[in-house]
């Protein structure tokens, strides 16, 4: 079976410089203030890796997103559609043999052809989201934040 490797490549930098200050206006009163400035710039390919076809890779879509996954192309009725290749022909058999006990896969009923054909939509569904290529939105800049001040009332005995 062929996988893309589609890992991602995130690159990030982040700088955050802070600043605090106490005045004592009195003994017992202090008063915080502080300042931050955030600066980050994020880069991310978005992308994907399959590393498993779970437990029923003959259930694969034969191909997504230009992505050959291994399986046998059918149509939304389970009926098999012209261009299988001769392994995929022979992955269609095994199928039927490993889930209705049938040694050919058009001698499955029509029922049997429209519950593979429901696992492979669930399957192709879940192949095509997790395969899918993001684009990330640029990140934008981010100004300071100025904390409040805040007093504090320290007790000594």
């Amino acid at each position: 079976m062929e996988f893309a490797d589609r890992t991602q490549h995130i690159n990030n930098t982040s700088y955050a410089p802070f600043a605090q200050a106490n005045w004592h206006p009195t003994p017992s009163l202090t008063i915080t203030t502080g300042v931050r400035l955030s600066v980050e710039d994020r880069t991310n390919n978005g992308s994907t890796f399959i590393r498993d076809s779970g437990f029923a890779p003959e259930l694969n879509p034969a191909i997504v997103n230009g992505i050959n996954l291994g399986g046998f192309s059918s149509s939304s009725t389970g009926a098999m559609v012209p261009g299988n290749s001769a392994d995929q022909l022979a992955l269609a058999d095994r199928t039927a043999s490993k889930y209705f006990g049938v040694a050919a896969y058009n001698a499955l009923s029509t029922a049997q052809k429209q519950q593979i054909a429901d696992a492979k939509a669930i399957r192709a569904r879940r192949s095509a989201s997790s395969s899918r290529p993001a684009t990330p939105s640029p990140s934008r800049p981010t100004s300071p934040r100025s904390s409040s001040a805040r007093s504090t009332r320290s007790t000594s005995r």
